[in-house]
């Protein structure tokens, strides 16, 4: 078994105007390589990429390449799922928590679980669904952390999501990049 990781690097889009003589004998120069590693039907050969937009055609046309899958960021249902069991596993009572709307100036009473999925469900398309696994377990500790105090609210978690999104790996035109890749696996 052979991986290939940040494949990308070495199989550029050789039509892109921006490229150096050297990227595209390189993309050409592994093109054949892996033409070579395939014929020879001996391996399984993995390659993972970030980008896969960015290759060149040549790499993602199909016969090369048996399967293309995306894999991406945690979906919804399973980043609160995470979140439901890292309060068992803490012993955080999941009961009913004092919610304060700075807005409305008024306190409700939700479970954590609820609130904190409806939290997620309300920045999904604009922000939530790019966090990485590691960029979404490191703002569920912080969200675990305002449930151990009480002091979970709607505007406590945004500012710990705007925190975390200035560092999130999915951005500008990566995130762009990203969306218009989903629909590539085959």
């Amino acid at each position: 078994v052979i991986l290939f990781d940040e494949v990308e690097e070495f199989c550029l889009d050789r039509e892109d105007k921006s490229l150096t003589m050297e990227s595209r004998m390189l993309t050409t120069a592994m093109l054949t390589q892996l033409n070579d590693l395939r014929r020879q039907q001996k391996c399984v050969f993995i390659v993972a990429t970030n980008r896969l937009r960015s290759l060149d055609a040549a790499v993602t046309r199909p016969g090369r390449f048996d399967h293309i899958y995306l894999v991406g960021t945690p979906a919804l249902k399973d980043r609160h799922a995470r979140f439901v069991k890292r309060l068992q596993t803490e012993g955080i009572d999941n009961a009913t928590q004092p919610i304060f709307d700075d807005s409305t100036q008024e306190v409700s009473h939700k479970l954590a679980s609820d609130l904190v999925l409806e939290l997620l469900e309300e920045d999904w398309e604009a922000s939530v669904r790019f966090l990485n696994f590691a960029e979404n377990e490191a703002l569920m500790d912080a969200v675990v952390a305002l449930v151990r105090g009480q002091r979970l609210s709607r505007e406590s978690f945004q500012a710990l999501l705007q925190r975390t999104m200035v560092t999130a790996t999915i951005q500008g035109a990566v995130r762009e990049e990203y969306v218009q890749s989903m629909p590539l696996s085959r």
